[in-house]
């Protein structure tokens, strides 16, 4: 390896293993601040050895609507639950979404939707419900709230106030058909279709909206709105370092003032190494298939189809999905 090689080795490697861990929705800002990130990056299974990384490796991201401690029972509700699968050989990612209304058995509280896992069980019932569900093991769980996903103190077009979306200078999205939901556009105007770049306050809007006309499925289309923005970023970070190797120092910044990993150095090195190698048209973007039901006690609920425990089969069994 030559040196040059070498002196980039951690900063890149660094950078592209917090990828995944800084994408949709979810994050809290902890730019220009002195508050502790509410982004958390840990090891899924204490004893667990290292990943070996010739296998294939398995993260389950959770977003949470609010982990400021709420009282109230539902309050926190784990909005976004994302399977991601590597593998290490083919070079292929799957993105493999849970819709948050899906009804499952928590650990503890019995047949419920998946969005209040968090609440009733914290991150661990969380993992334990999608694990006993789909039957990954996990080797690595992701934590993050919707705050402050954009930064703080947005304007209008939401260009300023820090954030990880902002800090990497956006995100380039090609959009199929206007948004304007109202509810998710509370910071920003209006998104057209086109192509163009987007800044932390309108990917957020991007990644909570499931009332508008262009997302007929609601909860399904926003978690696949999700998987999009995902793939925006490891194709921004693939473009900018091709072009320009010293972005990584910039984009390293902002992950260190918005995420701490709990995880070690060697990891996340050759996690970031791997993750360097997968092209965004490797990467499989679904959500689990599910008929919209209705229960006694939880309400609208969405069931998970046989269709869609095979899916989860599929991607669980040697980490890529054969049959989306």
């Amino acid at each position: 390896m030559s040196p040059r090689r070498r002196l980039l080795l951690l900063p890149v490697a660094t950078v592209v293993s917090a990828l995944l861990w800084s994408t949709f929705g979810s994050f809290s800002s902890a730019s220009g601040q002195t508050d502790e990130p509410t982004v958390t990056i840990d090891r899924t299974h204490d004893g667990d050895l290292r990943p070996s990384f010739d296998e294939p490796i398995f993260v389950l991201v959770v977003g949470g609507d609010d982990l400021r401690g709420n009282d109230a029972e539902g309050s926190v509700r784990s909005d976004s639950v994302h399977i991601v699968a590597i593998d290490p050989v083919s070079k292929k990612t799957s993105i493999v979404g849970l819709a948050r209304d899906s009804f499952v058995n928590i650990p503890g509280r019995g047949n419920d939707k998946l969005a209040h896992a968090l609440f009733f069980g914290g991150i661990e019932g969380v993992v334990t419900t999608v694990e006993n569900v789909s039957g990954c093991r996990f080797d690595y769980h992701m934590l993050t709230s919707f705050e402050g996903f954009g930064g703080k103190n947005w304007n209008r077009n939401g260009t300023s106030g820090g954030g990880i979306i902002n800090d990497i200078g956006g995100i380039t999205m090609n959009v199929e058909r206007a948004l304007t939901d109202s509810f998710a556009l509370k910071k920003v105007d209006p998104i057209q279709p086109g192509k163009q770049s987007f800044s932390g306050a309108q990917a957020l809007a991007w990644a909570r909206s499931r009332k508008d006309a262009s997302r007929p499925g609601g909860d399904f289309d926003r978690s696949r709105a999700q998987g999009e923005i995902m793939v925006a970023v490891l194709r921004e970070l693939r473009g900018d370092f091709a072009k320009d190797p010293g972005t990584a120092l910039r984009a390293l910044g902002a992950v260190r003032r918005n995420v701490r990993m709990n995880i070690g150095l060697t990891e996340s090195i050759e996690l970031g190494l791997l993750l360097l190698d997968i092209a965004p048209k490797n990467v499989t973007n679904i959500v689990v298939d599910g008929a919209l039901d209705s229960d006694p006690r939880a309400g609208s609920i969405v069931r998970i189809t046989q269709e869609g425990r095979n899916q989860l089969t599929d991607v669980c069994s040697d980490g890529v999905l054969d049959n989306p």
